[in-house]
């Protein structure tokens, strides 16, 4: 039997990704969900999500490019995926601003929840750059020590040039610095497309369960149908996927079980 993780990303950004997360949990189709601290909705759905909280892991969805309207930030806070690519690789980003920034939305989370993050993730994937994966590493290893959970965008197969694409974005140096500080990561990567209907979803499904590694992660971005969020069709593609017996029935035949991703101890 493989044991795998699927992980919603970005809970609080709209009440119909919230609905959809709290469905699926309850339902055992989904182990994680990582939040916005700063998303409009995230503070009407943190009691229900940690009623929860036995049966699925609750992380920190570090957002350096995603504005919320409802958020106080300085001017300069976020930005473009590209204008940090841009910044990290190039121009070099100024690391106490961002040490400052990551620092802010733990203390954000842990005034929210009254817990730690059982894990970090990055939207965008901004988690992987340079100088933003250093200063997240030191800031848990001086916070909490080992006992947070990151998210690897390794696949151990090729999944596509979008995926390889995110991975190129630094997440071997990433993965070799959280091994080195012994944070655990996901063994394989899963659940990246171009969020786009030309293959259904439950094809692109098959394909990442019946290949993803035992402690891998798959990466899914679940919404009730209504929303008015971008590539709201496909996430509600990916909804009704999860939320029929259709996965149920996936996960059986390949042999499949769903697990929280968070670290031991």
């Amino acid at each position: 039997m493989r044991r795998i993780t699927l992980c919603a990303d970005d809970f609080g950004m709209s009440s119909h990704i919230c609905e959809a997360v709290l469905q699926l949990v309850r339902q055992r189709s989904l182990t994680a969900t990582s939040c916005f601290v700063d998303a409009p909705h995230l503070a009407s759905y943190i009691a229900p999500l940690l009623e929860l909280a036995d049966d699925v892991s609750i992380g920190l969805h570090l957002n350096l490019t995603e504005a919320f309207t409802s958020s106080t930030h300085s001017e300069n806070r976020y930005a473009s995926l590209h204008q940090w690519w841009w910044r990290c690789y190039v121009r070099g980003a100024s690391a106490a601003n961002v040490r400052r920034e990551i620092s802010r939305q733990f203390d954000r989370f842990e005034a929210q929840f009254s817990r730690a993050p059982e894990f970090v993730d990055g939207h965008q994937h901004v988690h992987q750059l340079p100088v933003i994966r250093g200063q997240l590493i030191e800031e848990i290893r001086v916070r909490y020590g080992r006992h947070i959970a990151l998210r690897s965008t390794i696949a151990r197969q090729p999944r596509g040039t979008k995926a390889l694409i995110i991975q190129r974005l630094g997440a071997a140096a990433f993965k070799a610095m959280a091994t080195r500080n012994a944070l655990m990561t996901n063994t394989d990567f899963a659940g990246v497309y171009d969020f786009s209907s030309a293959v259904p979803y439950a094809d692109r499904m098959l394909s990442w369960a019946t290949s993803i590694a035992d402690g891998g992660l798959i990466m899914c971005h679940p919404e009730l149908p209504g929303a008015a969020t971008l590539h709201h069709v496909a996430r509600s593609a990916e909804y009704d996927f999860f939320a029929s017996t259709a996965w149920s029935e996936l996960l059986r035949q390949q042999n499949i079980e769903l697990i929280p991703f968070r670290a031991a101890g």
